[in-house]
């Protein structure tokens, strides 16, 4: 009888293991709605959906569907093989366009994240998808190809034009135009006959470096161009290129442009975003929050917001009236379970911070940082995440400024980041970062949880 039992139980299980292995072979699994998923990996794209949405991929081979104004997942699905760039529907507003490693494309619905469709190409690898809206296709480099992906017919064409595995290209979205950038000149092209327009060489070019080269679109005059640690405004009506003044430590990974904004943006290596004036090509503000490369930067002009995606597998929101962090999606938070104790040892004004060996200065803005000395114990092993998008300090007016991080994080160990774990038993000290307005004020230091704790006024 006991081994009857036992092989019922083996079959049962084999069966459901089987049914579930029925799925997609390249979306394996359910779009479950789970609010407590992050990505554990480095974010390598989003899309934003509209104020309120936002999805994100990342290289943990998860798609997460966010809301951003509870800063939690409203559902998510993982995958079998990593998915490398997001692209909207442009014809169906509920559903969206994954591309895959191997050269799977996906057609997921929202907000199911169902697959609807699913495309096998015969490329390897594709870059991401530039749409451009006077033909409704998009054009996107797949191993040494440009690609046309037609969504309507759901299908994907090689293009007469030849790349190189140094080439960045952009796709302007209102005019048929695509830029290359190649060696040390970008030239722009006629998307309908591939026919070269105007070409401009980049003046003061490092070609030793091997930093990747990037280019993107202002508008249909004007393109932003990086290489390594350099930064160009392309002008194609005067034929000429300005190099702009280096303000990144490290290879430039991430552009982005609004020309109702008049800004444009870079983000680096050197986990900063640098935000420039259009006009004047100066230099406006200057973003901290990451712990890592940025690898995508994406401009919102109807709420006048920037979104930022990282390798520290966080996505974060600015505010670009006042350049401040508003919101920080995927970054470790937990709910609290236990009566954590915290100890602050010192408060101190500051100028600058330090991330590993690296170090920020904020005064060029106008801010200054509240470094807060302290140490939280008793975290029971339910909490054991670091926690600090939820970490905020409050003025007397109720104005909330998030901790951006750690002062030397890895402090806690190289993979405490990832994992999201800290030893059981162990506390986290440090000096957590606030970048604030003058004048100083009293504050209150609260982790917010529903409803939010207040843990000690200084």
């Amino acid at each position: 009888m006991q081994k009857n039992l036992i092989l019922l139980l083996f079959l049962f299980i084999f069966v459901g293991c089987k049914k579930q292995e029925a799925t997609p072979s390249d979306a394996s699994g359910q779009a479950i709605s789970f609010i407590n998923v992050v990505h554990k990996k480095g974010v390598v794209d989003i899309l934003p959906l509209d104020n309120h949405r936002l999805l994100s991929i990342g290289r943990d081979s998860l798609v997460i569907l966010w809301q951003t104004d509870s800063a939690r997942a409203m559902a998510f699905k993982r995958l079998r093989r990593t998915p490398v760039a997001l692209a909207r529907s442009v014809n169906d507003p509920a559903s969206f366009w994954l591309f895959l490693e191997k050269g799977v494309i996906l057609q997921l619905s929202i907000p199911e994240l169902a697959v609807k469709n699913q495309i096998q190409t015969v490329f390897n690898n594709f870059a991401r998808p530039l749409l451009s809206l006077p033909q409704k296709v998009f054009y996107a480099r797949a191993d040494l190809n440009l690609v046309l992906f037609d969504p309507l017919k759901a299908s994907v064409k090689i293009q007469p034009f030849a790349l190189n595995f140094k080439d960045a290209i952009s796709v302007a979205r209102t005019q048929p135009l695509l830029v290359r950038f190649r060696d040390t000149q970008a030239r722009l092209f006629d998307l309908r006959t591939f026919k070269g327009l105007s070409s401009v060489n980049l003046p003061r070019f490092n070609s030793r470096t091997k930093a990747p080269r990037l280019i993107t679109f202002v508008d249909d005059h004007f393109c932003l161009a990086a290489h390594a640690e350099n930064l160009w405004l392309i002008d194609w009506n005067r034929r000429q290129a300005r190099i702009l003044p280096r303000n990144h430590l490290a290879p430039i990974t991430a552009l982005a442009a609004s020309n109702s904004l008049k800004m444009f943006f870079s983000g680096s290596m050197d986990k900063s975003i640098k935000v420039w004036d259009m006009d004047s090509q100066e230099l406006k503000a200057s973003l901290y929050g990451h712990f890592f490369n940025i690898n995508r930067l994406v401009v919102i002009d109807s709420t006048q917001s920037l979104i930022s995606a990282s390798e520290d597998g966080t996505i974060l929101i600015y505010d670009l009236h006042n350049f401040e962090m508003v919101k920080r999606l995927g970054a470790m938070e937990v709910a609290l379970k236990s009566p954590w104790q915290l100890t602050i040892t010192s408060v101190y004004p500051a100028r600058s911070f330090k991330v590993g060996t690296d170090e920020y200065n904020v005064s060029e803005r106008g801010s200054r940082l509240l470094k807060v000395s302290a140490e939280i114990k008793n975290i029971s092993p339910a909490d054991a995440i670091f926690f600090s998008s939820n970490f905020f300090i409050i003025d007397s007016s109720n104005a909330r400024t998030p901790c951006v991080g750690l002062e030397n994080y890895v402090a806690l160990g190289p993979d405490a980041y990832f994992k999201r774990l800290i030893p059981p038993g162990k506390s986290i000290k440090g000096t957590f970062i606030f970048v604030i307005k003058p004048p100083y004020q009293k504050y209150r230091l609260t982790y917010e949880t529903l409803p939010p704790v207040s843990l000690q006024d200084f």
